[in-house]
């Protein structure tokens, strides 16, 4: 029962993704968050990786807001999520370097 509300969820996110023309970075945010959450609850961990480097990408010009994100996700035990968060802070100081 639970993989089958974990694949409903995942699917209504998409099914909202691919309705939204535009979003702005807040609605991206809790989108991507609410996906990675679904993906880790699936257990599937190349989807946690792939949806935390478009999360980090997107608020790459916001540490606040990634680190933040980084925090709640090591909290909730998603370690690949935390870790992308992580990873973006690195690569924005090596790019203004």
């Amino acid at each position: 029962i639970r993989a089958n509300r974990y694949r409903e969820a995942g699917e209504a996110l998409d099914q909202i993704e691919a309705q939204t023309l535009e979003g702005g970075l807040a609605f991206i945010v809790q989108l991507r968050t609410r996906q990675i959450f679904v993906a880790a609850g699936k257990g599937d961990r190349n989807a946690v990786t792939d949806l935390s480097r478009r999360l980090a990408a997107a608020v790459r010009n916001d540490s606040g807001t990634r680190e933040l994100l980084r925090r709640t996700f090591q909290k909730a035990g998603v370690a690949e999520a935390a870790e992308a968060l992580g990873a973006a802070t690195a690569s924005t100081v090596a790019v203004r370097k």
